[in-house]
């Protein structure tokens, strides 16, 4: 899995000097990350604005036409993924609550981004309405984070994984007033952070949950 590629990488596409599987690989990457994509077309040499030249046209064309099998494949297996996901976030909700976080470490099955998502989603529903409810289900995605294997996911998408996990537990136990525990959580989310694949939203996302809870932290001034 490639993962925010290295300029030269990138200039290597333009020229089309990486073998076929990089190439297809790299180009699928490109078209679902706009910060790459970006960084591709600033490589791509100067021409008058508005202007798009032949060669311009047709290197699109030709990367478009590269990446789309990737890309298909990859919208399949986010598809079984989340289907997958639905069905282990079916079986840990017959378990006793007690038993879920072992169960995640103790059964491989678990191990599924899809299942992640899904406790992230439900916990984001919940936090401000049943905040101890969405802190369960984040304790649980976090352990779904740490079992999620990186040969499999790639090791940039595992550890933002588990950075927006930290970070989202985080905030949960800043709405339980438990603000020690929310700023070990963002500590965490940041140490995280900077081990993936440095992603701007994540970057943002923790800014945004941090800034939160040092506001609700600070005392006011009295009246």
């Amino acid at each position: 899995m490639i993962l925010h590629p290295e300029r030269t990488d990138l200039a290597r596409l333009l020229a089309g000097e990486l073998a076929e599987d990089e190439r297809r690989a790299l180009a699928a990457h490109v078209f679902r990350c706009p910060s790459c994509e970006a960084r591709l077309l600033a490589l791509v040499p100067e021409r008058p604005a508005g202007v798009v030249t032949p060669a311009f046209r047709g290197l699109v064309q030709r990367v478009w036409r590269e990446a789309r099998p990737e890309m298909e494949r990859h919208e399949s297996h986010v598809r079984r993924e989340r289907a997958e996901g639905e069905e282990l976030r079916r079986i840990l909700a017959e378990r006793p609550s007690a038993e879920r976080e072992a169960a995640v470490g103790a059964e491989p099955r678990f191990a599924n981004l899809g299942l992640f998502e899904l406790l992230v989603e439900q916990a984001r529903q919940l936090i401000f309405e049943q905040p101890r409810q969405a802190a369960e289900h984040l304790a649980l995605a976090l352990a779904v984070a740490r079992a999620l294997d990186p040969d499999r996911y790639g090791r940039g998408a595992v550890e933002a994984a588990r950075s927006r996990a930290w970070a989202f537990l985080a905030n949960a136990r800043r709405v339980l007033g438990d603000f020690r525990g929310a700023e070990e959580g963002f500590e965490a989310a940041e140490a995280r952070l900077f081990r993936s694949w440095l992603d701007p939203l994540d970057e943002a996302l923790i800014l945004e949950l941090f800034c939160a809870a040092a506001s609700a932290a600070s005392p006011r001034p009295s009246s």
